[in-house]
């Protein structure tokens, strides 16, 4: 989908929703299943659908509350993670290198041109209710919800409970998951380089990379719990 047509989508999708109208085309993720050869994508839950597919740019339009991974194909990694509510609109553009959550800008994850870019999403209603029907407690099904937005090799590295400031300076390139425990939600991933400095504020709603600030109105709630995950750097595709 070219820059035009990403705008005209877009304000279509602002339209029906305003109207109270069902959104049609290629926002259902019912109309498009996960192939089998997607099984086994790195750091992708086997239960997300790939909801679009694109080296140019691509908008989903969220139907409920969930996750969406905009994954890069050639690379074979994903780039950005972020917990989405309904209504919202998650697009990419690769010649302008953004990503967008209800065109508000994400953080910087230098997106290529020349590769191919899948977005995939997952229903948290579907796999809340699939995880009741295994009989865990309360305490096993938070964390384990917590261990959905974050890829299996991720580390624990910092923690700041009731709007305490979370940081960590990484040794070697990578990603943060910031995710806010009180709340459940993954609020946003960042590609960090070694030895960057990363704080997220609670009590300023700000996140700092080397003392700059690097998304304004972060999506941060001042008396919330916050853990940062970290993701080390996979290596090259060959």
């Amino acid at each position: 989908m070219n820059t035009k047509h990403l705008h005209t989508a877009l304000f279509a999708a602002a339209i029906a929703t305003g109207l109270g109208l069902p959104i049609a085309g290629p926002w259902s993720p019912v109309s498009v299943v996960r192939a089998a050869a997607d099984e086994d994508l790195p750091d992708v839950p086997k239960d997300a659908k790939k909801v679009e597919q694109s080296s140019e740019s691509a908008s989903f339009h969220v139907p409920s509350r969930g996750q969406v991974w905009l994954y890069d194909v050639n690379e074979k990694e994903v780039v950005h993670s972020i917990t989405v509510s309904p209504g919202n609109t998650y697009s990419f553009d690769t010649s302008k290198d953004l990503i967008l959550v209800n065109e508000t800008h994400g953080p910087k994850t230098d997106l290529n041109p020349k590769h191919t870019y899948r977005i995939y999403y997952v229903d948290w209603a579907e796999r809340k209710a699939a995880m009741k029907s295994s009989g865990k407690d309360e305490a096993a099904q938070k964390e384990e919800e917590e261990s959905w937005v974050v890829p299996k090799g991720a580390k624990h590295v910092a923690q700041g409970k009731n709007g305490a400031n979370v940081e960590f300076k990484p040794e070697v390139d990578g990603t943060i998951y910031l995710f806010d425990r009180t709340s459940g939600d993954l609020i946003n991933t960042f590609k960090v380089h070694k030895g960057d400095s990363f704080v997220a504020e609670p009590k300023k709603n700000g996140v700092y990379l080397n003392d700059k600030e690097i998304v304004k109105d972060a999506g941060l709630v001042k008396d919330h719990s916050y853990r940062l995950w970290f993701a080390v750097k996979a290596a090259p595709a060959t």
